[in-house]
């Protein structure tokens, strides 16, 4: 699982968490940041494999800014992209097809 601003190639993920078919997990998303430091476009990466060790990742992009109020507001795509990815290729690849916004 990764979390990463799409303004870099340069992607960090969390160690591996193993789940059973069915069961859930909890994700919380915080920053000790400024809120005008984190105000741009960011990525959530899902990779997991099945249990023939095909590998796939999930991406779902994430806004964060404030409106002609100055009213702060986040957005996630909870539809997200779903690709299967070929033997030997790095988990989540930047963007993996979706564009950056701007």
């Amino acid at each position: 699982m990764g979390f990463n601003s799409q303004d870099t190639d340069s992607q960090k993920f969390t160690y591996p968490l193993s789940l059973k078919p069915g069961q859930t997990f909890y994700l919380h998303i915080f920053s000790e940041l400024k809120y005008e430091e984190i105000d741009k476009q960011y990525m959530l990466g899902f990779y997991y494999e099945d249990i023939y060790g095909n590998g796939y990742c999930q991406q779902f992009p994430v806004s964060f800014g404030k409106d002609e109020n100055n009213r702060e507001w986040k957005s996630v795509d909870l539809v997200g992209k779903q690709e299967r990815l070929r033997k030997g290729e790095k988990p989540c690849p930047p963007l993996n097809g979706l564009e950056k916004k701007k």
